[in-house]
């Protein structure tokens, strides 16, 4: 099986784990042991999402209770949001930066904001498919940036 084919047979079910995606993006991109990142290469995760938050990879990420996600209105985040925070930190720990691109209306665009901001990314919205190329041009050129520093 290729990438492209197991892109093709996915099926929306309802489920989004953005904490478990960027759990399995720290594994390849971390140079601690057990791990493939390259040392001294600059590491770079693409985060993105049309939903919002809600499963979690592990029990972990949403008990430490420094790392946790509070709405703008002061309440308290769910475990699966405190989990994405969770994992922003680890970015942010590893030397990995996270671009966050939220597709439509229905995400959620505080909390992908938020990952970029800890780890020195920026966040993009595309309202259409057709924005995709405009905002994948852009964090090219801000990785590039960031090759060369």
């Amino acid at each position: 099986n290729t990438g492209i084919s197991e892109l093709n047979d996915t099926r929306a079910g309802g489920s989004t784990n953005i904490a478990g995606g960027m759990l399995d993006g720290l594994q390849v991109l971390s140079t601690q042991p057990g791990h493939y990142g390259r040392p001294g290469a600059t590491h770079v995760m693409i985060v993105m999402t049309d939903g919002r938050a809600n499963q979690v990879p592990n029990s972990e990420c949403y008990s430490d209770p420094a790392r946790q996600w509070v709405n703008s209105d002061g309440s308290a985040g769910t475990n699966a949001q405190d989990c994405v925070i969770y994992y922003a930190y680890e970015a942010r720990n590893n030397n990995v930066v996270v671009y966050t691109i939220t597709l439509g209306s229905g995400a959620d665009f505080d909390l992908m904001q938020a990952v970029a901001n800890m780890t020195g990314g920026v966040h993009r919205n595309a309202d259409r498919p057709e924005m995709l190329p405009a905002i994948f041009e852009e964090l090219y050129k801000l990785m590039f940036l960031k090759l060369v520093e």
